[in-house]
């Protein structure tokens, strides 16, 4: 899935302000797909 440019721009925007959540995070990866996600702490 390609994003638009001004699409582009709002998630810039959003990660550069800090305001990228887990809840954000995991309906991304629901809309590309993975159904799978690792974490190592």
């Amino acid at each position: 899935m390609l994003l638009s440019a001004h699409s582009e721009a709002l998630l810039a925007n959003k990660i550069s302000r800090d305001s990228f959540t887990a809840a954000f995070f995991m309906m991304c990866m629901d809309v590309i797909g993975v159904r799978q996600v690792s974490l190592e702490v």
